[in-house]
């Protein structure tokens, strides 16, 4: 089954509100935030998906203005009429073998880091530093969204300040079956349900992210990071390809990763969603603030 939304005044709205509730809202080299950086050992998340330090409020974060004044920030919603990229994609993508790789519940999300796997996307040469989960997924597609999204995070081979991220959306179905690596992960996501737990994830197959990343059409946009900072100049590749998993595997990444989706952006070149919604912090703060007049009256009238 698929699940659907469309963006409403309410989503505003709650923008509106969070930023009221927030006084934050009035380099070359690419940055990635510190469990991207150094792979996520430690210490509690700084910032979170709800409340004060959530998406709206993550340009209070140093070094993350971005995520309030950016104007290529990601997610968006992907439309079908947008510019593909598949001819030429390469990638190896070898399954992970008996040597493993560290898959660690950082907090925000799980993440494996798969270091090293060569791939050249849109004619540039890459290398695959990590993938981590989201959900429900962070983009959508043609207004749909689903279950969950994986990222896919690449680092130019030549220069390091490029990066590019594949995402490939996930979905239960009919069958009720999983992607074999989506399988093998839940199974090693039930030894990491603490933030700072890792495993070493052993013999995950990716033959289905192989196909959804190389042998697959891409929707290709510039965007940003989908965490603090919020770093622009990234690459976006979003396949059509979707992932299976059954409803029993989605139920064990929803329960260790809760809820850990960013809210869609406006898309490259447009106004920022923070922007826009603290343009009317004024109106909202007088609106609040007549309401609780009229409440404090009503009471002593009383």
């Amino acid at each position: 089954m698929h699940f659907s939304t469309i963006i409403s005044i309410a989503t505003l709205s709650s923008l509106f509100y969070s930023a009221l509730a927030c006084e934050s809202c009035s380099g070359s080299a690419k940055k990635l935030h510190r469990r991207e950086a150094e792979g996520g050992e430690g210490g509690e998340p700084a910032f979170s998906y709800l409340g004060l330090t959530g998406p709206v409020d993550w340009n209070q974060f140093e070094g993350a203005q971005a995520c309030g004044d950016g104007k290529t920030q990601s997610p968006i919603n992907v439309v079908s009429t947008m510019n593909t990229t598949s001819a030429g994609d390469i990638g190896d993508y070898a399954d992970i073998g008996a040597s493993g790789f560290n898959f660690t519940n950082t907090g925000h999300t799980v993440e494996v880091f798969y270091r090293g796997q060569p791939a050249v996307l849109g004619g540039v040469e890459y290398e695959l530093q990590r993938f981590h989960f989201h959900t429900p997924s962070e983009h959508r597609l043609d207004n749909e969204w689903f279950p969950m999204e994986v990222h896919f995070v690449h680092q130019g081979r030549n220069d390091p300040n490029r990066l590019a991220v594949v995402g490939l959306f996930i979905d239960t179905n009919e069958e009720n079956t999983s992607d074999p690596m989506m399988r093998r992960l839940a199974t090693l996501l039930q030894s990491i349900e603490n933030p700072g737990d890792t495993v070493v994830a052993t013999h995950v197959p990716l033959a289905g992210v192989r196909t959804g990343i190389t042998g697959a059409k891409k929707y290709t946009y510039p965007g940003s990071l989908t965490t603090p900072p919020c770093t622009e100049g990234v690459t976006w590749y979003v396949s059509n390809t979707i992932l299976d998993v059954s409803i029993a595997d989605y139920k064990i990444f929803k329960r260790v990763l809760g809820y850990n989706s960013r809210n869609l952006q406006t898309g490259p070149g447009k106004q920022n969603v923070v922007e826009f919604a603290a343009q009317f912090l004024p109106a909202v703060a007088e609106r609040a603030a007549a309401k609780k007049q009229k409440r404090t009256a009503r009471r002593f009238a009383a």
